[in-house]
């Protein structure tokens, strides 16, 4: 089967080093201000499946009538809350005068941002007063000075973040390794062909880097590659070697992992960053500044129904899960996908469909899982973006004849759906689409 395959240009990796300098603000004292006892929030995750993406949905309050729904990426890797002057903006709050947030981009150069103070951050159950953000970048980045309060975990089989809840208690398919707070972040010893490094747990890094100087010193093994530029919401930096090995975590073999070598300085000079092409293989719990657990991911097909029963506005009472079900037929030297929707869900949707009844096809392969290297070679899934209100389109997708020739099905079934915004937002709030946009998207995957 052929494909058309965009080479790898970016890979995402997470925020730099931020830290807070007040002048004259008697009511920051802190970067957020939590209950007493605080909530146990269960917050769906927005793409658990494919990207990973580690995005959740927060309600950011000026007051009881000014209020927000915003996507916000997960990242354990930065110390604090970020979010564009434009969502800040939509608020209508004043920056806070005298308070600067520093930040570090990747190769350390110092930067200083403009702050804000939003009055509630609501995290489902979990509502966090005084949240201090740094202001500007593309992204809204939920990082330490929240994550760090609690214990926190990922599911990605189910699709859930939880912040709060109980430690996973050692021993049968639970491994647990120790961490260390450091740099503002959670510090943990990872193995790489025997070498042990210190590396700083990133749930914003895409994939996982290694300082080129730190590489060199302990003498990994590694390749040249063509220049990929990793993107943060801090900066950029040029990747042209990649450092391999078998990799352990405690008593916990990973495999074979790929390390971008990264020119770097400031606090984090000597850290690599581990990133979701590690940390998605497995469920993840981390006891801020003490440990971080691990479990094994299981079988995408048996947790199907709870993944997509995440998301409460998708009824359960549909033929097919998730209300959508599609036909693939060939056309050609093409494919043609007919998508039906059994319900008026009233948004965009993406939609990651699978061959209906297999039983073969256990596990999804995320894009962090060949971040330096070829995807599979055959597709065995399909990803649509159907708008959520139309009870059934078509599209073709170009040169997918291939598709049935390496034994695809016609029927297909959703193995997630996901909103492409926040769900409670009013349709007639959503930005307009063009004609183009509100048609029918469909592609394979990878």
């Amino acid at each position: 089967m052929q494909h058309i395959r965009v080479a790898l240009a970016a890979v995402v990796v997470s925020s730099a080093v931020v830290a807070l300098g007040f002048a004259g603000r008697s009511r920051v004292h802190e970067r957020a201000k939590f209950p007493d006892t605080p909530a146990v929030a269960r917050l769906p995750i927005r793409g658990p499946l494919v990207r990973p993406d580690l995005t959740v949905m927060a309600t950011l309050r000026a007051t009881p009538k000014r209020a927000g729904s915003v996507w916000m990426t997960v990242d354990s890797g930065a110390t604090g809350v970020t979010m564009p002057d434009t969502t800040y903006g939509t608020l209508g709050l004043d920056i806070l005068r005298g308070v600067t947030i520093r930040t570090e981009d990747p190769s350390g150069r110092v930067l200083r941002r403009e702050a804000g103070l939003v009055p509630t951050v609501q995290l489902g159950e979990l509502v966090v007063e005084d949240v201090v953000t740094a202001l500007g970048g593309e992204a809204n980045v939920l990082g330490q000075s929240i994550l760090a309060h609690s214990v926190w975990e990922i599911d990605w089989d189910r699709g859930m973040l939880t912040l709060g809840g109980t430690p996973w208690p050692p021993g049968g398919d639970t491994v647990v390794v120790p961490l260390r707070a450091e740099a503002d972040g959670e510090v943990v010893s990872f193995q790489v062909g025997g070498v042990p490094l210190d590396m700083l747990l990133d749930t914003g890094a895409f994939a996982s880097t290694v300082p080129t100087n730190v590489a060199a010193r302990v003498s990994l093994g590694g390749r040249a590659v063509p220049p990929t530029v990793l993107h943060s919401v801090a900066g950029e930096v040029v990747v042209r070697r990649v450092f391999s090995g078998s990799a352990r975590l405690g008593p916990l073999s990973v495999g074979t992992v790929d390390l971008a070598g990264v020119s770097t300085g400031g606090r984090r000079a000597n850290l690599g960053l581990l990133g979701l092409d590690v940390l998605s293989r497995f469920q993840v719990q981390v006891v801020p500044g003490s440990r971080l657990a691990l479990r094994p991911r299981g079988d995408v097909r048996k947790t199907t129904k709870e993944r997509i029963a995440r998301w409460p506005f998708i009824p359960s009472t549909c033929p097919h899960t998730g209300c959508v079900h599609a036909e693939l037929t060939p056309h050609g030297e093409d494919a043609r996908i007919t998508v039906t929707l059994e319900a008026d869900l009233g948004q965009p949707l993406d939609v990651l469909f699978g061959c209906a009844g297999a039983t073969d096809d256990t596990f999804v392969p995320t894009g962090s899982s060949f971040a330096f290297g070829a995807p599979p070679p055959v597709a065995r899934h399909v990803r649509v973006r159907v708008q959520g209100s139309r009870r059934g389109d078509q599209a073709v997708i170009s040169r997918g004849a291939g598709w049935f020739e390496q034994g695809g099905c016609n029927s297909l079934e959703a193995l997630d759906v996901s909103p492409t915004r926040p769900y409670d937002t009013p349709a007639a709030a959503a930005p307009s689409t063009t004609d183009k946009g509100s048609e029918l998207q469909a592609t394979f995957w990878p």
